[in-house]
């Protein structure tokens, strides 16, 4: 780890520490110390405490999870997902409700392709892996998906205690109860966990898959059961079909336990059978989005939509860090390309991220986690999470980007946090002694709840006032507005991943478009029949619905169709010149300076005969390109070639051509050779 890093760290944690500034840290701050107090003084609470019934006690603490996660969705995410990823799960698990996992891709189609979807052969899906978004789509069947994230925690409650008495059978068994219930409280209070079973993402999900598979591994092997690992490879299968990476560590622990149980045999080739049903769930989902089982999604979405080539590969080398998606990232991180260092200073910014989120601040984990290393020198059982810890820490290793976000923290890492907790709890059954284990636990609470107050409140307030302080879609300015049926046009991805529902038609209902300016508008609602049109608009203080009427244009803006429909040899996207139309354009990148192409959709919505201009980006420098016209069928329309010459950016106006062209989705193809070229727009004017 470089000076700087370390510097870095030491001055983000000493700068910090503030005087909690909203209601919720207030209150955290209230409860720690209320419980700080409690765990000093004497008399017989803590008999009391243990003495509550296990069912009382279980169910209360599932309940209040749920509850916990459903108030972080209210006060944090203000009642919806707040990241574009959420908003493309969200999507996907409307889908699947319907029962697809891509849904028909209307035209034209860039007012419906965008970021996280991948477009093939006529429809269009998520890139994300089907486990989660499956899921999420029981809620949209009962209608409320929001809901699903405070039933899994609700679930990853009783998870933790089940495997907190589990791990703790090498203990003396008048502690077991007090570890499991204070891994609970750890769990429940631990805030990350709230917003990883509040927000449509899959983590909370995968958390839940991992630890059950655990769980089963173990029973089975202490039981003697090959027909627990069944169950574990269920869990296990369904960790690869929500997220593959997350699913080799688990995958790892779960089969070392199983060839160290005695039911070794049996064990192992019922874990292989449990597995099937989410392998196969996840490779139908790439066979639907991509038309190859073994094409992975999020692979053939970055090959199309993003650079270098192969930019988001698993592993080290040049090349390696997408430059759209990641820009800054890669700019600063990975200057010499993904090596093992960058790889390593990457996984510290991580832990470092990551030490915030069990107990809400940093100093907890600092004390514990050497206790529990020390702690499984003498006990067997508490190397078993160890593993799952250090195998998910260098699963991740070989992936570029650190994931880390304000509340979600080092997300990677969430898939573990309550094997986390249960970890942190066993090393307090040291004492042997009910009472003071119980005490223990509830100072480190009161500490996890200050911490939060004066530390953990920050990020999770970020990320409450990020994007405007609330979902970019909310459906009540829609029924405020007293609009059942029209053409809504929506900006951003986000917005459009909440607010799209397929097959819904602008004369029954509210049919949803990207909001995309010029013609691919104006052509899409003469295509709808010019119906009732609105333009859904964020706003500064709350959403707003306005009468939108798309102007009549017949210039087609090229950056409007990223992502592309094919790139090769360099990557295309989006930049703002200062001399282009509304101020945006194409520019494809060739890599290494060598040859590079890019294929972009041009519709035609009525047969009939067109002039046809380009308006090109002259970057100046000296790059040679082409621009290429073909009918869908192939069939070549017309073909311009230019050498950039000017002393500056310009945009240029090249020949017109008049041809007669059917309907249909025809493309356009640039092609750059030593230099980037750009594509401003291309006016198709019909000719009467």
């Amino acid at each position: 780890m470089s000076l700087d890093l370390l510097r870095y760290f030491l001055d983000d944690f000493s700068h910090s520490w503030f005087i909690p500034a909203d209601n919720v840290a207030r209150l955290a701050r209230a409860l720690g110390l209320l419980l700080l107090l409690a765990s000093f003084m004497p008399g017989s609470w803590v008999r009391s405490i243990i003495r509550i019934k296990r069912s009382y006690f279980l169910s209360s603490a599932a309940i209040l999870a749920a509850l916990g996660s459903c108030a972080y969705g209210y006060f944090y995410l203000r009642g919806g997902p707040r990241i574009v990823d959420g908003a493309t799960y969200y999507l996907q698990a409307r889908s699947l409700s319907q029962g697809h996992f891509t849904w028909p891709l209307e035209e034209p189609s860039a007012s419906y392709r965008g970021r996280f979807l991948y477009a093939h052969e006529g429809r269009i899906g998520g890139i994300f892996p089907p486990g989660y978004p499956l899921l999420l789509a029981i809620g949209f069947l009962l209608g409320h998906p929001m809901l699903i994230g405070p039933l899994l925690a609700a679930a990853i409650t009783v998870l933790v205690y089940a495997l907190a008495l589990e791990l703790a059978r090498d203990l003396p068994r008048r502690v077991h109860e007090p570890i499991a219930r204070g891994a609970v409280l750890f769990s429940l209070f631990s805030f990350t966990q709230r917003y990883h079973t509040a927000d449509t993402m899959s983590h909370g999900a995968v958390a839940l898959g991992a630890g059950l598979a655990l769980f089963y591994a173990l029973r089975g092997s202490r039981t003697k059961s090959s027909k627990l690992f069944l169950v574990a490879g269920l869990c296990v299968g369904y960790v690869v079909s929500a997220r593959p990476v997350s699913a080799m560590p688990i995958g790892v622990v779960v089969g070392l336990i199983t060839i160290a149980s005695q039911v070794r045999l049996s064990g192992l080739a019922l874990l292989g059978v449990g597995m099937i049903p989410g392998v196969a769930l996840l490779l139908a989902s790439q066979h639907a989005v991509t038309g190859h089982a073994f094409e992975s999604t999020q692979l053939a979405y970055y090959a199309r939509s993003d650079g270098p080539p192969g930019c988001f590969r698993y592993g080290f080398g040049k090349g390696i860090g997408c430059v759209f998606e990641h820009g800054d990232f890669v700019h600063n991180r990975l200057q010499d390309g993904h090596t093992l260092a960058a790889a390593i200073e990457t996984t510290v910014w991580r832990i470092k991220s990551h030490m915030l989120e069990p107990l809400n601040v940093e100093l907890l984990a600092v004390v514990l986690v050497p206790f529990a290393m020390l702690h499984a020198l003498y006990r067997r059982t508490t190397r078993l999470p160890l593993l799952l810890i250090a195998l998910q820490f260098c699963a991740y290793l070989p992936f570029y980007f650190d994931g880390v976000y304000p509340g979600g923290g080092a997300r990677f890492y969430a898939d573990i946090l309550p094997v986390e907790h249960v970890l942190l709890a066993l090393p307090l059954g040291f004492t042997k002694n009910p009472r003071l284990t119980t005490r223990l636990t509830i100072l480190v609470l009161g500490l996890a709840f200050v911490g939060f107050a004066y530390r953990g409140s920050r990020d999770h307030g970020y990320l409450r006032d990020r994007d405007g302080g609330r979902p970019a879609f909310q459906a009540e300015a829609i029924a405020e507005a007293h609009v059942d049926h029209g053409l809504l046009f929506v900006d951003g991805d986000a917005t459009f991943g909440i607010a799209y529902i397929a097959g819904v038609k602008a004369d029954s209902g509210l049919a949803v478009a990207r909001c995309k300016g010029g013609a691919h508008d104006y052509h899409l609602w003469r295509k709808l029949g010019s119906p009732p049109s609105y333009y859904y608009r964020f706003g500064e203080k709350s959403p707003s619905l306005e009468p939108y009427t798309p102007k009549a244009t017949d210039r087609f803006e090229s950056e409007n169709e990223w992502p592309p429909v094919a790139q090769s040899g360099g990557y295309a996207a989006p930049s703002w010149p200062w001399c282009a139309s509304d101020h945006s354009a194409l520019i494809l990148y060739p890599h290494l300076s060598g040859h590079a192409s890019a294929t972009i959709e041009v519709p035609i919505f009525e047969a009939g005969k067109y002039r046809i201009t380009p308006q090109i980006v002259d970057r100046g420098q000296r790059a040679k390109a082409t621009l290429e016209l073909r009918k869908d069928n192939g069939t070549s329309i017309g073909k311009w070639s230019w050498s950039d010459s000017a002393a500056e950016e310009t945009c240029v106006s090249l020949s017109s051509i008049e041809v007669e062209l059917p309907a249909g989705s025809h493309t356009a193809e640039l092609q750059a050779q030593g230099g980037e070229a750009g594509l401003d727009a291309i006016d198709i004017v019909r000719i009467p």
